[in-house]
């Protein structure tokens, strides 16, 4: 055989193998299109605001101050699972069966999150504080107009309504103000969870996170 076949036989060698070893990264690496996928399912599923309250009886409001689980899971829903109500968040990381020696990285990644929401979290819900104060003021005001028969039942609710997409539009402003630092800190947590989860367990918690 001579130089040339065995140097020619030599490379197609490293090139199969290199070709094999491709096969196996691209086989065992999470697709990190998902933690962009989810991010953007998750900032979604933020930016919906249902309204409730806002007639004769109830103040305007929104569940949770108009946050979602998923940015407001602190270390504590980690270490007490079984306290109620259960994060969601949480409730579907711990549903993957982590490993042992899993736990601690992911504790410390949930406390590094709650630590970035802490000061953004405050903040949105003392914006929130206020802004149902105020609401709650102009529904008061109405009220005792209708109650006292200075408008009728069908002016009061034309009333109504009007404050309430007041109220609406205003909770989506407050909102957008808020979502990048958001969806920032979230996909820093997606990332790292992607990383220390195995495929499986990967899989398992977006599909968790998907289910409404």
């Amino acid at each position: 055989m001579n130089y040339s076949r065995i140097r020619y036989l030599a490379l197609l060698t490293i090139v199969i193998s290199a070709m094999t070893a491709c096969n196996e990264d691209e086989f065992d690496t999470k697709p990190l299109n998902d933690v962009s996928e989810i991010v953007i399912f998750t900032h979604e599923l933020y930016m919906e605001t249902e309204i409730l309250g806002g007639d004769e009886y109830t103040p305007l409001y929104v569940k949770n101050d108009g946050l979602i689980d998923q940015y407001v899971a602190t270390v504590d829903d980690f270490d007490q699972l079984k306290q109620f109500p259960l994060n969601r968040l949480i409730t579907c990381l711990l549903g993957v069966g982590l490993r042992e020696e899993q736990i601690p990285q992911v504790r410390r990644s949930v406390m590094a999150y709650e630590y970035r929401n802490e000061n953004l979290i405050a903040q949105h819900r003392r914006a929130m504080y206020q802004l149902n104060q105020g609401m709650e003021m102009r529904r008061d005001y109405w009220t005792a107009k209708y109650r006292s028969g200075e408008i009728s039942a069908r002016e009061y609710e034309r009333i109504m309504q009007d404050l309430r997409k007041k109220y609406h539009r205003a909770v989506l402003k407050l909102k957008e103000k808020n979502a990048g630092e958001f969806r920032r800190s979230f996909r820093m947590l997606m990332q790292h969870l992607n990383r220390i989860l195995d495929n499986s367990q990967w899989q398992n918690l977006i599909i968790c996170l998907k289910i409404q």
